[in-house]
């Protein structure tokens, strides 16, 4: 029984050390479908108050976007690979809300980012088609765009608006100097970088990739004090499902 035990083993490792990999590289184009959650901890609020838009302080948007990653070996005699390149997603939320025929709001919410993965593979490789890909690694993200915009009426009066998570808010077309989304002052602003975690695992299909992954941001996307006396972190986290073409 240890002989066959033993055999099973070396037939097993077999699938990963019967070749070199070091010299091994790899380039993918991918298309993501990419849902992001934006959430403000221990705030919570219905529909009456000012969280339009958000459920339980979470802003959920769906998001899509390209990328194109390149892989590199990194082992002589084990499957590993670096993986880096760049994912730009684009996410949007749209809301209309009325509470009377007096007052309604119409808006949407823009974002547009730019991540730029780093992460260690290992390839199981089942045989000449199959092979599966679990990876972990970090992010790094350039948010480019943040933006509510939209209308509210009141009676037959009606105000158009844009609020900005990285700049100046407008309201009528006037800006508002050091009103942005989250709060009143340069602090408030949204940040532009943010690190995070990347997870997730994959399934090669000849030369097709059908993978998914987690991104949890470990920096904080904004502070705001619009809800609460005290300030508050504003944490993000996406994931991703992709469907990447390997050449």
């Amino acid at each position: 029984m240890r002989i066959l035990h033993s055999l099973g083993l070396v037939g097993l490792l077999s699938l990963s050390v019967g070749q070199s990999y070091a010299q091994d590289s790899y380039n993918r184009f991918q298309i993501n479908f990419a849902p992001r959650t934006m959430e403000i901890k221990d705030i919570k609020w219905n529909k009456d108050d000012n969280g339009k838009g958000w459920e339980d302080a979470k802003l959920k948007s769906p998001g899509f976007g390209v990328g194109l990653i390149h892989g590199i070996g990194l082992s002589n005699t084990l499957p590993i690979f670096l993986e880096t390149g760049a994912n730009a997603t684009f996410h949007i939320k749209s809301y209309d809300e009325s509470e009377d025929k007096y007052y309604s709001v119409t808006s949407s919410y823009l974002f547009l980012d730019l991540s730029i993965p780093i992460e260690a593979v290992y390839r199981i490789q089942l045989n000449d088609k199959i092979s599966f890909d679990p990876h972990f690694g970090f992010n790094l993200k350039f948010n480019i765009l943040g933006l509510e915009k939209g209308e509210k009426e009141y009676g037959k009066n009606t105000v158009e608006y844009k609020d900005r998570f990285f700049g100046d808010s407008e309201y009528d077309g006037d800006e508002e100097k050091g009103d942005h989304y989250f709060g009143e002052g340069d602090k408030y602003k949204a940040k532009r970088f943010q690190f995070g975690l990347n997870v997730g695992v994959a399934v090669n299909l000849g030369g097709v990739r059908l993978g998914w992954a987690f991104q949890p941001d470990l920096s904080k996307y904004a502070l705001t004090n619009e809800y609460s006396d005290k300030d508050k972190d504003v944490k993000t986290r996406c994931q991703i499902l992709s469907v990447g073409f390997t050449f």
